[in-house]
């Protein structure tokens, strides 16, 4: 299926991750610490990398660019703490995909990965987990690589009208469609008016010309 590489201190909470990914098919290899991820990465061969931000950030964004620079950059993921803020710019700039709040989700986080991969994560909750799932928005990663299946795939309506709260890691720009339809009118108002004065001066022009 695919490889995850996953750091996480809380022993019983790696486990619980570790055997929920297994249960549905996802080759996982974890570890209390990232101190050799960079190796780790290329012997594992992963396609995602998933850490937990820790109080300083710093470390993992430092080992986040440096996986930019591998033949096959994994895909990374934050986990961080409830109150925890993480400035957006970093992590844009560090290409982090997406960050996950504890207390952790872990259906979200299975979901995340199997759809950035090209997977239906309610089919494959309902086979291997005997649990009826319901995304609470469609992923859709901001930055990084992405398979092209996932880049090609048909989402259902039913699963794109859902629609999750915004987390530190999202940014949302809203438009007020009324407002924009307004300026356009005035803008569009004030070229006709200059429009119809050009025209009235080339007239004008036109009689007092003595030819």
């Amino acid at each position: 299926m695919f490889n995850v590489l996953l750091y996480y201190d809380s022993f019983n909470t790696l486990v619980d991750i570790v055997t929920n990914m297994k249960k549905i098919g996802i080759d996982v290899a974890s570890h209390q610490s990232p101190n050799q991820v960079i190796t780790q990465v290329i012997e594992f061969n992963a396609d995602f990398v998933i850490m937990q931000a820790g109080k300083d950030p710093l470390s993992v964004y430092e080992i986040s660019s440096k996986l930019v620079h591998l033949a096959k950059s994994p895909t990374v993921l934050l986990i961080k703490s409830k109150d925890q803020k993480l400035d957006p710019n970093d992590l844009v700039t560090h290409n982090i995909a997406k960050v996950f709040s504890e207390p952790l989700d872990l259906h979200a986080l299975l979901a995340y990965l199997l759809e950035v991969k090209g997977f239906n994560p309610v089919e494959y909750f309902n086979k291997y987990l005997q649990i009826e799932y319901v995304p609470k928005k469609a992923i859709t990663p901001r930055k990084g690589k992405i398979d092209d299946k996932f880049k090609n795939r048909d989402y259902s309506k039913k699963y794109l009208d859902v629609v999750d709260e915004v987390d530190d890691s999202d940014i949302s720009v809203t438009f007020d469609l009324e407002k924009v339809k307004n300026i356009t009118k005035k803008i569009n108002e004030k070229e006709h008016n200059l429009l119809e004065e050009t025209d009235k001066d080339k007239f004008m022009k036109a009689l007092l010309t003595e030819n």
